[in-house]
């Protein structure tokens, strides 16, 4: 009876373990199980683009232009540098300039003061540091058309720069695209590869069930058969034991009845005794044809036991086989997951990548703007530049018409002082002939009246030299008062040219002076609305020249100011 109800414990814990539940669904992984792929040869998992590693041509180049942009940023900070100290010396140069015009006011100031105190000395010391700082000052503008074309070619450079960063810029975003377009085919053959890997593990892990399920099936039915087989072969010996089980138990019932009656009838034991022993041994004998019974079905039993053996084997292999499949599931499952993983990390890829074209697209289009700015910037301080040149052209031609006027008058001056000296000694010498020929002809008539003639002989002879040289001197003063006369008239007129040609110099100055601080003005005005906008955009570049060109205006503005002696509300 203990070995039947074993066999009955065995069968329905084997039922349990064929009803047992997935670990992990197909359905919580959501495959699509009715989907069909290609299977590949000999049920190798294939080689996905997911796990291939990419092109590195597109990353070499992008990584290049990276590095040649930082390079040119670099080289641009470096010229901006050098550009900061080029103007730092022109505006000291103009600031230098200011004070020396301020001193050369002061001195023409304290010249005009000696003039009118006719303290000459001096004014003529004062004339000689005048022109000292007249040399300064025109070394001083000597040195800044240098400066303005240093400055000419580092704008230019500049120029050159932003084209390139905007060129670069533009390569690299057409790189970052190419990138970013690769990274959507990648992203989408990800997904892709995803899903064939989800539909070839899923078939393969549908068709391994279904072996499974028709390998169950078979146990299933193989069990069942065996019990049916197990409980026909225990009815079979239930059947043939079962009139000897019931006199076995007859007969047990009255070797009870019997021990009852010893135990109450002591007077009958021996004889109770003896039937115990006939009872005892008849049972023994039935006890041994039951045994033999069941011996006679060993051989089935032995044959049942193999095939349990044989169910409990494949039973065990399904076992094996549902853990392989629970394994594979996991194993897909967490394929599954990095592949989630990698397509968010590709993606965030992505979102950095078109991040990046963006910022780079923003970059090109602001040193493009940058680039246009600075030309047009250095075309109006070109314009500017000959503005000035003009300027000074027609200053310096006014006052070369000038500078002539009085080199002409003081060469004039120093003629007619000359010939006045050369009159004046001339008519002189005439008094002093008309004072001595009157003495001398007293002497000829003494000599005469003495009879010394030799000596009245020589005075004569003096007496006629003198006339003759007199007479001479009279036509030569003659001949000189003409000449100095035509001087002195052509002196007058120079004077009258040089006092035209001052007040033309003094009233063009004051024009030129206050148009080109209005025009200066202007342009400092023009520059401070291009470093606001230049601000507003973060043309960076753009803003630190524009800074520059706006203290070099200032300064200029400066120096136009005291140079021409304009005065306005914010510098009286």
């Amino acid at each position: 009876m203990s070995k039947y109800f074993k066999h009955k414990t065995i069968s329905v814990n084997i039922n349990r373990v064929t009803s047992k539940p997935n670990k992990v669904s197909l359905e919580e992984l959501g495959i699509d199980t009715d989907r069909t792929v290609t299977t590949p040869v000999n049920n190798e998992t294939p080689n996905f683009s997911l796990l291939n590693s990419p092109s590195s041509s597109t990353k070499l180049r992008t990584e290049n232009a990276e590095l040649e942009l930082r390079r040119m940023e670099n080289e641009l900070k470096q010229l901006i540098d050098v550009q900061l100290v080029v103007f730092q010396k022109r505006n000291k140069i103009h600031g230098q300039l200011v004070e020396l015009w301020k001193t050369m006011k002061t001195l023409e100031t304290d010249q005009a003061n000696a003039l009118t105190n006719e303290d000459y000395i001096q004014a003529d010391k004062l004339t000689l540091d005048i022109q000292e700082l007249n040399s300064k000052i025109k070394t001083f503008c000597g040195v800044l058309p240098g400066i303005e074309q240093t400055l000419n070619e580092l704008r230019e450079k500049q120029v050159k720069y932003l084209k390139s960063q905007a060129e670069i810029s533009k390569a690299l975003e057409k790189e970052l695209v190419k990138k970013k377009k690769e990274g959507e085919e990648t992203f989408k053959q990800y997904a892709s590869d995803m899903e064939n890997l989800r539909n070839i593990e899923t078939k393969k892990i549908n068709e391994m069930r279904k072996e499974i399920d028709k390998e169950n099936s078979e146990v299933v039915f193989g069990l069942d058969i065996w019990n049916k087989g197990v409980t026909d072969l225990n009815e079979r010996i239930e059947e043939r034991v079962r009139d000897e089980k019931l006199e076995r138990e007859s007969l047990s019932k009255k070797r009870e009845n019997v021990q009852t009656q010893i135990a109450e009838l002591l007077q009958r034991l021996e004889k109770l005794r003896a039937e115990e022993e006939s009872y005892t041994r008849q049972i023994a004998d039935i006890d041994l044809q039951i045994e033999n019974i069941t011996n006679e079905f060993h051989v089935e039993r032995d044959e049942n036991s193999r095939e349990k053996n044989e169910l409990d084997r494949r039973r065990q292999e399904i076992d094996n086989k549902t853990r392989h499949i629970e394994e594979m599931e996991t194993h897909l499952h967490q394929k599954l997951e990095n592949y989630r993983k990698r397509q968010e990390k590709s993606q965030e890829q992505l979102e950095s990548l078109e991040q990046r074209t963006s910022e780079i697209k923003l970059m090109a289009k602001a040193y493009r703007e940058e680039a246009i700015e600075v030309e047009k910037l250095i075309e109006h301080l070109k314009d500017r530049s000959q503005r000035d040149n003009d300027c000074e052209k027609e200053i310096f031609d006014i006052r070369l018409q000038m500078e002539e006027s009085d080199t002409e008058v003081k060469r004039l001056t120093s003629k007619v002082m000359h010939d006045q000296q050369t009159y004046s000694t001339i008519k002189q010498d005439i008094s002093t002939i008309d004072t001595q020929i009157p003495a001398l002809e007293e002497q000829k008539k003494l000599a005469v009246a003495g009879r010394d003639f030799k000596s009245a002989g020589r005075l004569a002879n003096r007496i006629k030299d003198l006339q003759s040289t007199r007479d001479e001197r009279a036509k030569f003063l003659e001949t000189k008062r003409a000449s100095l006369e035509r001087d002195q008239e052509g002196l007058k007129a120079s004077r009258k040219i040089l006092e035209e040609n001052t007040a033309k110099f003094a009233v063009a100055v004051k024009k030129i002076g206050s148009e080109l601080g209005e025009e200066l003005q202007e342009s400092l005005l023009q520059l401070r609305s291009r470093y606001d906008v230049a601000t507003q955009q973060k043309l960076n570049t753009l803003r630190s020249l524009l800074q520059n060109e706006i203290e070099g205006m200032e300064c200029r503005i400066n120096h136009v100011r005291m140079r021409y002696g304009i005065t306005t509300e914010e510098n009286p």
